[in-house]
């Protein structure tokens, strides 16, 4: 990969397949001898490069937290400055270019040990003025950022505070080769935002990391197995059954009850779910703390309630029984007074979705709604020492997870407490939580089987590519997810797709879009399983694209078909001579009528070679 990259552009026009086909400004970069399989090496996997602003702590409204997250997944100890380096990207004319920059830390070392995560931080010393108060400690930044304990922290200088959008950070090795590089955000806030970063995962081939979660709170120091691509063992725990309070639904965007209430467009029934899987009761208001989040330095705490036969607010005896699920309510009757006809009952609220009586509803009004996207629900368990530990949390985007009048399943992670997804935009089932939701899955040491059915080489062009497909997994591994990845000749790094659960007798399938494949020499692509702690990689495929004026010169007519005919038969021809003449035609000294047309239709396609590879 060169330092010097090309400015995104986008050319959009209409391009049919029987005229002039589109053209590039610049050559793509295909998949050459530089994007070998990866190895284990020291990877970028998280960066938060837009801090909100924090004027309650500083003098200034500058950004004070900021950072790049790296992970030494090889089995030696590496130095930052000498086995690796670290470079920013930034726009310059009509190119990209890349500075190098410093890194130190306290104790003077910058190794990174086997396996071990480190926080680069860009710690605005430029700012001048007092340590504290007119920049950033670290013991500040680690409790801004909620750093692990144990996690070293580095400091980065060269350059004063990451810029919001469009750049990019490159780890390269001692001989110069970048090994790690991400370039985020080339359209405005695409996978970050203020107050929000952006995770990535290791690729397959090559240095490009991929996007693991996008807009999300930051995990400073601490990096999932998902983001690893396998190039660090992950296993059960010892114990299967995690002891907390745990976020296992949540249900955020309401269906419209105006009918029934008068409400409006008003959402009267959002809520979430939670479980306890200890073996005693909790007071949910003494030992846990309820937490909304918007983004980074902006969040509410969510005192609990029990609902009174009066319809008063109770905030004592909010137990949740052990092993047992509770509802939690976002009851709005107050916030949106005079906005409805009557506010939902308690029973109504239960009705609505089949909760059991021995479920327990609570309520939290100190938020009015939840939002659809891009919005966070964490749960803290409250410790003696008057401090308190992140025990589940889950952000979510309001797309891929959930949407209107459907719920995210969530289950118990393994690696921490983020949630993860056990099913998405499903039919709200509060109050009822299955086994697998609060349990880590068994380790039986298996991988997924995963096959390909289809030898083909080649795809028509204007065609879509149809990519069959067996896959298999044990009782206690099922396979959990598969995504396909492909690139064509014209992009520069792979794309990812999360295959659907489309089977036909026995076959399941994937597709790459015909306007994809449209103005592409070839594609080449392979497909992923994954189970909770392994995956399985099919070889990589070339499949050519057999463009259909390939060779063509003169006049081409199309009869369709080779038999006798009578009666009226349609008739086409096609000049590939590019003089646009006028045409005449006849049969038996007749001349026809002749009507232009599109040859398979027609296709917008937006070409944007770029830093991204978009």
């Amino acid at each position: 990969m060169n330092n010097m990259k090309w400015k995104k552009w986008i050319s959009t026009g209409l391009s049919m397949i029987m005229a002039v086909s589109a053209f590039a400004l610049t050559a793509p970069r295909v998949r050459g001898a530089e994007e070998k399989p990866t190895e284990p090496g020291l990877w970028i996997t998280e960066i938060y490069q837009n801090d909100v602003k924090r004027e309650d702590l500083f003098d200034n409204s500058s950004d004070h937290m900021e950072f790049v997250e790296v992970i030494n997944t090889s089995d030696r100890s590496v130095e930052l400055g000498s086995d690796y380096t670290l470079w920013y990207e930034y726009p310059s004319g009509d190119a990209y270019v890349m500075k190098e920059l410093t890194i130190s830390a306290p104790d003077g070392s910058t190794a990174v040990a086997p396996g071990e995560t480190v926080v680069l931080w860009s710690q605005r010393t430029d700012l001048g003025g007092e340590e504290g108060a007119s920049y950033a400690s670290e013991a500040q930044f680690r409790q801004a950022m909620r750093v692990p304990s144990g996690v070293r922290v580095y400091r980065v200088s060269g350059q004063n505070g990451f810029a919001e959008n469009d750049r990019g950070f490159a780890l390269k090795n001692s001989a110069g080769e970048v090994t790690s590089y991400y370039h985020y955000n080339s359209t405005t806030d695409a996978v970050t935002a203020d107050g929000l970063a952006v995770s990535l995962r290791i690729p397959d081939f090559g240095s490009n990391m991929l996007v693991y979660e996008a807009k999300k709170p930051t995990t400073a120091g601490l990096v999932y197995a998902g983001q690893l691509n396998g190039q660090l063992p992950v296993s059960a725990p010892a114990n299967l059954t995690p002891e907390g309070v745990y976020i296992t639904e949540i249900r955020p965007n309401d269906s419209n009850r105006d009918g029934q209430f008068g409400s409006g467009s008003n959402d009267v029934m959002e809520c979430l779910e939670v479980y306890n899987t200890t073996g005693r009761p909790v007071d949910l208001n003494a030992e846990y703390e309820l937490v909304y989040r918007l983004k980074e330095n902006s969040s509410k705490s969510l005192p609990l309630y029990r609902l009174t036969g009066s319809g008063e607010l109770n905030s004592e005896g909010c137990i949740l029984p052990a092993g047992t699920a509770a509802v939690l309510w976002c009851y709005r009757a107050e916030a949106l007074a005079g906005s409805y006809d009557r506010y939902p009952t308690e029973e109504e609220f239960r009705e609505a979705y089949s909760i059991d009586g021995d479920v327990p509803v609570y309520v939290f009004t100190a938020q009015n709604g939840l939002g659809n996207t891009l919005r966070g629900l964490e749960l803290y368990r409250k410790e003696a020492d008057g401090g308190k530990t992140l025990e589940s949390w889950y952000f979510w985007d309001g797309v891929t997870d959930l949407k209107d009048n459907r719920s995210v399943e969530l289950r118990v992670n393994p690696e921490g407490p983020e949630m993860l997804v056990s099913r998405s935009q499903v039919t709200t089932n509060m109050g009822q939580v299955s086994a697998a939701q609060v349990t880590f899955p068994a380790d039986d040491g298996s991988s997924p089987e995963l096959t390909l059915l289809d030898g083909r080489t080649s795809v028509e062009q204007g065609q879509f590519l149809r990519i069959p497909y067996q896959f298999s997994g044990t009782a206690a591994m099922p396979v959990q997810s598969i995504t396909l990845f492909y690139r064509t000749s014209r992009m520069e790094k792979d794309t990812s797709v999360e295959t659907t659960s489309f089977a036909i007798y026995n076959k399941w399938y994937a597709f790459i879009p015909s306007d994809v494949l449209l103005h592409a020499d070839y594609v080449d692509y392979y497909v992923k399983a994954a189970n909770a702690y392994r995956t399985t990689t099919t070889p990589v495929r070339r499949i050519q694209v057999d463009h259909l004026d390939d060779g063509q010169t003169g006049l081409r007519v199309n009869f369709p078909t080779d038999e006798a005919v009578s009666g009226q038969v349609a008739v086409t021809a096609k000049d590939f001579s590019g003089t646009a003449q006028a045409y005449t035609a006849q049969v038996d000294g007749q001349e026809l009528n002749l009507h232009p047309s599109l040859e398979l239709g027609a296709f917008f396609t937006p070409s944007s070679p770029s830093p991204t590879g978009g």
